[in-house]
């Protein structure tokens, strides 16, 4: 009719449950406004092996009450947006992880594309993390820091015109609440996946060199609960580097997730996680900084 104005349609694009947490406040808020039409879509995410199956997403995401489109997983196909479809799209990885459909490149030439990094970007890679083609394709970049705001104005060819610093999206489902402590002392092990030969120029995973040391660690404290909480890649990084296949990455996480104090949490959110934790152990750079608002012992592998 006269004068109606319809409701912006809203995508976020989402490649691994364990990246939800990046959109959540921004999913809720937006959802529960009038203005917006919001949609939650997952996938198969592309170039990596992941173990990460429909069934599992759909469960999670139904867990957590947001309806979620599945698209790509098993070998089916995805569908093409066009500019009926949706107006303004969410992104948080670069587009080698997305099919070709659903990447920045593409939808940038209808829609507005705003791209949110799944972690702080901390590690000496400038090139990778700041001038990538998506980088100059996005209509909007957000730094989660003045200083990711200077290293685009610094690397990127584009400079910073499209660049914006917000509040780090994460760090709104951080309660705040003085929590009362478990009666048993919860401990996160969170290795990062780039081990080895697996990412050279990184190469900040120890999961290698010490998780036999972890097993044994866990089964002389029983007193603690531990919680496996490796990178959604750990088992594509051991497979590309050599150091263990799929099923002996399998094996061990079947021996340690055996013992009575360890539970295995591959995917999914985890700001719950890090509120509920005593301490964490990790040799991920983004966790070293996202963990800063738990407020709580980090031991940093190095």
């Amino acid at each position: 009719g006269a004068g109606h104005q319809r409701r912006v349609r809203v995508v976020f694009f989402v490649p691994d449950t364990a990246m939800w947490d990046v959109f959540a406040s921004i999913y809720l808020a937006m959802q529960a406004h009038p203005a917006f039409d919001v949609r939650v879509v997952a996938f198969q995410r592309q170039g990596v092996q992941t173990d990460l199956s429909a069934a599992e997403t759909h469960a999670f995401y139904a867990g957590i009450g947001v309806p979620v489109e599945l698209h790509g997983f098993d070998g089916n196909p995805v569908p093409s947006f066009g500019p009926a479809d949706l107006d303004v799209a969410f992104y948080t990885l670069g587009s080698a992880a997305y099919p070709r459909p659903f990447q920045i490149e593409f939808l940038s030439l209808f829609c507005l594309t705003i791209y949110i990094p799944y972690g702080f970007l901390q590690a000496a890679e400038y090139e990778y993390q700041f001038n990538q083609t998506f980088h100059h394709a996005a209509w909007r970049v957000v730094a989660n820091t003045e200083r990711e705001r200077d290293c685009y104005a610094h690397y990127s060819d584009r400079r910073s015109s499209h660049v914006v610093v917000a509040r780090y999206p994460k760090f709104d489902l951080f309660s705040g609440a003085d929590l009362a402590p478990p009666e048993r002392p919860v401990v996160i092990w969170a290795p990062h996946w780039s081990v080895g030969l697996s990412y050279p120029r990184l190469n900040c995973g120890t999961f290698c060199d010490i998780y036999h040391d972890m097993m044994m660690l866990m089964g002389a404290c029983p007193q603690i609960d531990f919680v496996f909480k490796p990178h959604p890649l750990l088992s594509h990084g051991l497979t590309i580097s050599g150091f263990m296949s799929q099923a002996q990455y399998r094996d061990y996480v079947n021996l340690i997730a055996a013992l009575p104090n360890v539970t295995v949490y591959e995917h999914g959110a985890y700001v719950d996680l890090f509120e509920r934790s005593a301490a964490m152990i990790t040799d991920s750079i983004s966790f070293l900084a996202e963990y800063v608002l738990a407020d709580r012992p980090l031991l940093f592998l190095d």
